[in-house]
């Protein structure tokens, strides 16, 4: 949430595109015309979503799996891809893979905090069923700057993790200078 939400709404519609301009959304436009159309948090959504976006991404940097495979605590698997002579970039790759589903899971977790795996057949899974109306959820809210809950919640990121990996790099990835 950005500006004064008080303000007059073409105002905070034009400072809206202006912050999502300046961020490097893709389609600034669009994110604001749902922010205000939609009532969505967009803008926090879009932060939050191209902060994933830079994580996972980090293992697609040069260097990145080489850094990892000079940490003393790495475990031995990954000397031992080194040593069957699999690429560095190969295993940046699978790794940026691997992170963008772990994103994807966690996010659809976030989304679903009703959902409680039960495997019966699994004595030391996750809670039965009948537990669920105990059991606490969650989920993520946008804050202003100083803090303070909107009650506006993020929901359904998954849905913007999920997909192409391409499509979710092209939409989170800054753009500058265009």
């Amino acid at each position: 949430m950005t500006g004064n939400t008080h303000q007059d709404p073409e105002e905070r519609h034009a400072h809206l595109i202006r912050v999502f301009t300046a961020l490097g959304a893709a389609d600034p436009q669009a994110w604001a015309d749902s922010e205000m159309g939609e009532d969505i948090p967009q803008l926090a959504r879009f932060l939050f979503l191209r902060c994933v976006r830079q994580v996972v991404a980090q293992w697609e940097q040069p260097g990145a799996v080489e850094q990892l495979l000079a940490d003393p605590r790495s475990p031995d698997a990954l000397a031992q891809f080194e040593a069957a002579g699999i690429e560095p970039r190969t295993l940046a790759l699978f790794a940026s893979r691997v992170a963008h589903a772990t994103a994807f899971d966690l996010a659809y977790r976030l989304a679903d905090s009703d959902f409680v795996d039960h495997d019966p057949q699994d004595p030391d899974g996750y809670p039965p069923r009948e537990l669920r109306d105990e059991l606490p959820g969650w989920c993520l809210v946008e804050s202003t700057p100083t803090g303070e809950h909107t009650d506006r919640h993020l929901d359904s990121l998954h849905e913007d993790i999920g997909g192409l990996w391409e499509e979710f790099t092209a939409e989170f990835e800054p753009r500058r200078g265009e």
